[in-house]
């Protein structure tokens, strides 16, 4: 078995992206951003640690518990979104 057809397979069994995934990312990247005002660089440390998490949801086999966590995020946002 090529390389590409185990990491084809290996990917095919991962959860991938949704909309919690672009929300943390999204947090993250602003969380990077704010890290250049001064004494702030604290902010970079927690980024960091946000990315690593975000990696390893979209990584994650376990695509039930991965779900469940999107439809709590869906559940929190949309009434939120409907406010506007």
């Amino acid at each position: 078995m090529g390389l590409k057809k185990r990491l084809k397979s290996w990917f095919s069994r991962r959860y991938g992206d949704d909309e919690f995934e672009i929300f943390l990312y999204v947090v993250n990247f602003s969380l990077l951003f704010a890290a250049f005002i001064p004494d702030l660089h604290f902010l970079v440390f927690i980024a960091i640690i946000g990315f690593i998490y975000t990696t390893f949801r979209a990584m994650s086999s376990n695509i039930e518990k991965r779900s469940r966590e999107n439809e709590i995020f869906l559940k929190i946002i949309f009434p939120l979104r409907k406010r506007k």
